[in-house]
């Protein structure tokens, strides 16, 4: 530990990176971001992280830039530069006995470049509410929240798309959310009896479902005894809409999500279009 200075508690000093460690609750790292900070790497323009000292050990937390500490590590294949010396990085060191949680939220949540996904999974590891509540909910019925950024459908019984179901949790409430994720089971099927659809958990199908229950005059439900009936999967109701609403009919392809369950059950009333009577 080198270079130590310090203003209105805070410390600025120069850490190795070997005692630097990425948190949990960091952002989840994007192989590609890290792939281009090491191609372009200039430590004129690596600025400085910021540490919060781990209690009882010689080591910090990375609060923020945890991507640029990822992409030393690699750059350099390990801790020690080209000639054997400890690679050592600029540092601003939170003061003793500083919340992780607390000062990560107010570090990166509010930062434009981090993801729904991230500040989701930021906000439930720190335990907030309502993260936590939806994980919790999901958890009880058999649903496991996956937090990947990587492409690709979730495996059965997983979903991918926490931000679609935080604007589901806006749009309807505790209680109400409650119910629709048991009704959503009852008609698309279970996790725990391997019958669940995965189109049902997917972010696109969620984000159509939310759209209807803006503006639905069914109960919870009203609107799952009319899906029975109905018979309908929830591919099925995929499938209908990518096929019926492309983007030239003036709907976005989400709303078509809930213009085709209106066409199943009724009960939706989509706003006018300019031009519409």
């Amino acid at each position: 530990m080198t270079n130590t200075m310090k203003t209105n508690g805070v410390n600025h000093r120069t850490l190795k990176v070997k005692n630097l460690v990425n948190p949990e609750l960091n952002r989840i790292p994007r192989a590609s971001r890290i792939k281009k900070m090491v191609e372009y790497f200039d430590w004129l323009l690596f600025g400085t992280l910021t540490g919060l000292k781990i209690p009882g050990k010689n080591k910090s937390w990375v609060v923020d830039g945890g991507h640029r500490l990822t992409a030393v590590l690699a750059l350099y294949a390990g801790t020690r530069d080209a000639n054997g010396k400890e690679i050592e990085v600029p540092c601003v060191v939170l003061p003793a006995g500083s919340d992780l949680c607390e000062y990560f939220q107010k570090l990166n949540t509010n930062c434009k470049e981090v993801s729904p996904l991230d500040r989701f999974r930021a906000n439930f590891l720190a335990d907030n509410a309502p993260e936590t509540t939806i994980y919790q909910i999901l958890a009880s019925v058999g649903v496991a929240m996956v937090f990947d950024h990587k492409g690709g459908h979730a495996a059965l019984g997983q979903t991918k798309c926490a931000p679609r179901w935080l604007e589901l949790y806006d749009t309807c409430g505790r209680s109400k959310f409650e119910e629709l994720v048991e009704m959503m089971l009852e008609v698309w099927g279970r996790p725990d009896q391997d019958t669940v659809e995965p189109t049902a958990l997917r972010g696109d199908f969620l984000a159509g479902l939310n759209f209807y229950m803006k503006r639905t005059t069914y109960s919870v439900s009203q609107m799952g005894e009319k899906l029975k009936e109905t018979n309908a999967s929830s591919h099925d109701i995929r499938v209908w809409a990518h096929k019926n609403f492309p983007p030239v009919s003036g709907w976005s392809r989400i709303e078509a999500y809930a213009l085709q369950i209106d066409k199943l059950i009724g009960g939706y009333k989509p706003k006018t279009k300019k031009g519409n009577k």
